[in-house]
């Protein structure tokens, strides 16, 4: 950089911010997230920026200056045409510190001027780039339409948005908005509006934007003529403005706004109220200037002067300014600048975004109708919406999308009320914030009435009748997941599950689909029927959970699948058949070609698995001639490998004698070990000769590769399994008898030396996760029983499993799969003490959190509270709740239960040290 710049940089970076925020929910197609940008202080201590960081919809954010003092920041006006925000500092700050802004001189900008873009490249804290202004006359895109962009070969980056481009003076002339990277080219806002509208707001009077909701672009007169310009028509022009060469052209006239019927696209503008106008900063002040009034207008069309009086539109009627928040999702009625993107009419309810109980396309969906009744505007959707009496009712929902709107689509959508509240939430321009109102409190569901379940049996001459009848035990799996937690997204999953008890309507299903019980399922039985299961019973090691359904329910031909009881074996002959969506399935005679015992990837637990001569194995099942299944690709569908279903036999014969009690476990973690080297190790030739005698097919051991965080027992890593209560182990599913029973006896080798061991087991009440704590945008509960699998040490009862991306959490860095062991110096190794810091941390207020991340990496975070957009909630178990689960604040809860409950009380493990 130049000497003579060094004193204006200096002066000028005092004045600069960098902005860090994040958008707490979805609005106009743009998902929660947090981002990076610039800003800087102008008249008023006001911080000017662009319209797409601060947004139409929420904004929380926060400023550091040049001398690393931070402030909250609260957007202000948002423009509803052009690139450019204002925002207003915390006054508590703005009160005890000098905020004086930089000069905006609009009038400065000019072909060959020297610039500096002072800002943020990369969300770095200060980037200096230089160029030369080259255009005036840049035309912006349908985004913000309506302004002449300034462009310059200044090389400015992401995270520069907002800089303040300016003169050697330390005049600001622009404010950068895009560039094209490829070419080094950056194209600024101008600041003509932008000085009218800073001086309106310095005044006291509320901002007025007024619209014609049409689209002009910048042409040569070159172009112009092409398109009927008549030399008179130019001359005029060129008397009034000698030195302009363009004029304005029409590019979109939206149907039915107020030009609509007046003008069209390729209209060449010449007079406004018999004034010349062929600038954009002359054209927007008129609009500005005569909000509900006519204007005359004068303009060319194939080569004739044409006239007409058009009333210029308040924007603030076409700008929403209300979301409604149903289901996970956001709704909002159609903004200006989305219609002028693709040519629609200013109305209609837009999906915005987020992640819940309606699945509808990519592309901006327009909503049209739910059930038949037409949704033209937000509060006839909301009004359609509530008027759904039952929750779990689902509504035809038909939608067009803004990007193919010749085709209708038609999605059902599942009323919820349970997991998430209805809300309506409404923008303050004056503080910045949007306030949210329930508007629905729970309603029951509807009852289920009994309804056939049709059955698509396919038949097929050359394969046994035992085998095609399985088809009726399969049925599809559609699981809601409200919540983030236990490395599990929210949204929807789906899959297939075996009918294991038709009478009482038992499923097996994998916890690939329905990961835990805080989901709401749905069966669909022979494409034809859907029917809501809950959540049974959970299996602590196994990847599968026991789903069930009213069979009084079901009137059809729905079939139990018959295990077997055998194991299967190599070269053996059977037939696979595999489900896919609809119904379909395939049926081939295959022969095992592989029988090991393995690990399994998703949770660690012994399988012993199967391999067969076939392609495509997901959903399926392997089953002998008379129809009992021996393996199946449904448990672990994203596998290779099938799971022999005599490992499954043990917990489904107890729980059809209605037994649910809890499993116990030996905490250890098991891998096979070949004879040879178990041999090696220690194991003597006595042993290795009875284990190939026993078991020749499987001649292996079991070796403790990991002993579980929070073990006491007995077994170390290393040892070497011989028998487990008597009998040689050499098949995963002999390992099973530790299910049963507090404790085993167990010959083991251990460093060679042989011993005898009695090996207590570990209860499964408390695997599965029963509170979770939401705030700051993360979600708090107990270390999942994966944390204890695969680490060494528990140093907290306090676990983050995930973090929402719009929020406190995201935005300073505080990631998920962290064990929190401090909050503000205090120690919070349970959750109840982690739930006590809480309490005394106020709405706004920085807080320390210190834990330990991937294991013993050292974690220290500072975050903001926002109970605004992130409220404090604590969500549990509760058998009274239609969905099995309550949710309270945090203040509720504590004030309901207090710390005393059991649901509340958190047993740390043995080993938690610090």
């Amino acid at each position: 950089m130049e000497i003579k710049w060094q004193d204006t940089i200096e002066e000028v970076k005092k004045h600069v911010v960098r902005l860090r925020y994040y958008l707490p929910f979805s609005w106009d197609g743009e998902e929660v997230h947090t981002a990076a940008g610039t800003g800087f202080l102008v008249e008023g201590g006001y911080i000017l920026t662009n319209k797409h960081i601060v947004g139409s919809g929420g904004f929380r954010g926060r400023c550091t200056f040049w001398d690393k003092k931070e402030a909250d920041v609260f957007p202000i006006y948002r423009d509803p045409e052009h690139d450019f925000g204002i925002l207003r500092v915390c006054p508590k700050f703005a009160e005890s510190h000098d905020l004086t802004g930089l000069q905006l001189k609009p009038e400065e900008a000019r072909v060959g001027v020297e610039i500096c873009v002072i800002g943020n490249d990369y969300d770095s804290e200060l980037s200096i780039s230089k160029g030369v202004i080259s255009r005036l006359d840049k035309n912006s895109n349908s985004s913000y339409p309506n302004t002449n962009m300034i462009q310059a070969a200044a090389g400015a980056k992401s995270g520069s948005s907002g800089s303040p481009v300016v003169t050697l003076d330390g005049h600001v002339v622009g404010l950068m908005a895009s560039g094209y990277l490829l070419a080094n080219i950056n194209y600024f806002v101008p600041l003509d509006r932008i000085a009218h509208i800073l001086h309106t707001i310095l005044t006291g009077n509320v901002v007025r934007r007024g619209t014609l909701q049409t689209q002009w672009l910048i042409k040569s007169f070159e172009e112009c003529r092409r398109l009927g310009l008549e030399s008179s028509s130019k001359k005029a022009i060129q008397s009034a403005f000698p030195d302009e060469v363009s004029m304005l052209i029409a590019e979109k006239v939206l149907k039915d706004g107020p030009a609509s019927g007046h003008l069209e696209a390729g209209d060449i503008l010449l007079r406004i109220n018999g004034k010349p106008i062929v600038q954009f900063s002359a054209l927007n002040e008129l609009m500005d200037n005569h909000i509900g009034d006519e204007l005359d207008i004068l303009f060319s069309r194939n080569g004739k002067e044409m006239s007409c009086s058009i009333k210029v539109q308040d924007f603030a009627d076409i700008s929403p300014t209300r979301v409604f928040c149903f289901g996970g999702w956001s709704f909002h009625e159609l903004p200006y600048i989305k219609a002028l993107e693709y040519g629609v009419p200013v109305k209609g309810v837009l999906f915005s975004g987020g992640c819940g109980t309606v699945k509808l396309s990519s592309g901006d969906p327009l909503i049209l109708s739910v059930d038949d009744e037409e949704t033209p505007d937000l509060d006839t959707f909301i009004r359609v919406i509530r008027s759904k009496r039952a929750d779990q009712h689902r509504a035809q929902v038909k939608y067009r999308s803004l990007t193919n709107l010749h085709l209708e689509k038609t999605e059902i959508a599942m009323i919820d009320r349970q997991w998430k509240a209805m809300s309506i939430g409404e923008r303050n321009d004056n503080t910045g914030l949007w306030q949210f109102e329930k508007i629905s409190d729970f309603l029951p569901a509807e009852p289920q009435s009994r309804s056939v379940a049709t059955m698509a049996i396919r038949k097929n001459p050359s394969i046994p009748e035992a085998i095609t009848r399985l088809q009726a035990g399969l049925v599809q799996v559609e699981t809601y997941i409200p919540t983030c937690f236990s490395d599990n997204d929210e949204g929807w999953k789906d899959g297939f599950g075996m009918v294991v008890d038709d009478k009482k309507g038992y499923v097996l299903v994998s916890r690939d689909t329905v990961p835990h019980n805080r989901c709401h399922v749905t069966l669909i039985v022979g494409a034809s029927l859907k029917i809501n299961a809950t959540v049974r019973y959970i299996h602590p090691l196994l990847n599968c959970i026991l789903l069930q359904y009213d069979a009084a329910l079901v009137d059809g031909s729905v079939r139990a699948i018959k295990f077997s009881g055998a194991p299967v074996t190599q070269g053996e002959k059977a037939y696979f058949l595999r489900m896919e969506k609809g119904a379909k399935s395939y049926i081939e005679e295959t022969v095992v070609v592989l029988t090991e015992t393995t690990q399994a990837s998703f949770r660690s637990m012994n399988i012993d698995i199967v391999e067969v001569n076939t392609n495509v194995t997901k959903n399926g099942l392997l089953a002998s001639a008379d129809g009992s299944v021996k393996a199946n690709w449904i448990i672990y569908p994203e596998s290779n490998d099938g799971l022999m279903t005599v490992q499954l036999l043990p917990i489904l014969d107890r729980i059809r004698m209605g037994d649910f009690s809890n499993l116990q476990v030996i905490d250890v973690q098991f891998e096979t070990l070949e004879l040879a080297k178990a041999a090696d190790l220690g194991v003597s030739r006595d042993w290795i000769a009875r284990v190939g005698a026993e078991d020749p097919d499987h001649p292996h051991l079991f070796q403790v590769s990991k002993v579980n965080a929070g073990y006491t027992g007995p077994l170390e890593d290393g040892d070497i399994l011989l028998t487990l209560n008597g009998n040689i182990v050499t098949r995963a599913v002999q390992l099973d008898v530790q299910f049963f029973g507090p404790s085993h006896d167990a010959r083991i080798v251990r460093k060679g030396k042989e011993l005898t061991q009695k090996v207590s087991t570990s209860r499964t009440d408390d695997i599965e996760t029963s509170q979770i704590l939401y705030t700051c945008g993360l979600y708090v509960h107990r270390p999942p029983y994966s944390k204890r699998q695969t680490g060494s040490e528990i140093f907290s009862e306090v676990y983050i499993s995930y973090w929402n991306l719009g929020s406190p959490a995201a935005l300073y860095g505080l990631n998920k799969l962290v064990s929190v062991t401090k909050v503000n110096g205090e120690s919070t190794l349970t959750l109840e003490a982690f739930c006590n810091a809480l309490m005394k941390i106020e709405d706004g207020v920085f807080f320390k959190i210190e834990g330990f991340s991937k294991g013993k990496e050292p974690k220290i975070a500072t975050i903001q509270k926002d109970e605004l957009y992130h409220p404090t909630i604590m969500m549990f178990k509760d058998s009274t709740s239609p969905t099995g689960w309550g949710a309270l604040t945090l203040p509720e809860y504590m004030e309901k239960y207090g710390s005393g409950q059991a649901e509340l009380e958190i047993r740390p493990s043995p080993d938690s040290t610090m």
